[in-house]
């Protein structure tokens, strides 16, 4: 589920070109790290205005707070949110991650 505003930057640019301005960076100096995909699982919620950064994967069930900053991967049924975009707590224990993941098997 994606709120408002959301917003995902799988590019990057390149900060080590000296004598170039970034528009003028072309697409054959790239490197295979500036375009790294975005990975979202199933059952993730991201708040408004959320912006998801290149290379991030977020785990299944993981709930992003509202303005937050995703700039590293997010284990699995986990809640983050701020700009710093740090692991705050687990979304459930690991009985009710199993029993909410063989709930979603059924439908």
């Amino acid at each position: 589920m994606f709120g408002p505003n959301v917003s995902m930057h799988s590019g990057n640019h390149r900060t080590d070109i000296v004598g170039k301005y970034m528009k003028d960076v072309k697409l054959d100096e790239k490197r295979p790290e500036d375009d790294l995909d975005i990975v979202i699982g199933d059952d993730v919620w991201i708040a408004a205005g959320a912006i998801i950064l290149n290379g991030v994967s977020i785990g299944e069930g993981s709930i992003i707070g509202a303005g937050s900053v995703i700039n590293k991967s997010v284990p699995p049924y986990t809640i983050v949110v701020g700009s710093k975009s740090q692991k705050t707590w687990k979304r459930w224990d690991e009985y009710t991650i199993e029993f909410h993941k063989s709930q979603m098997a059924i439908k």
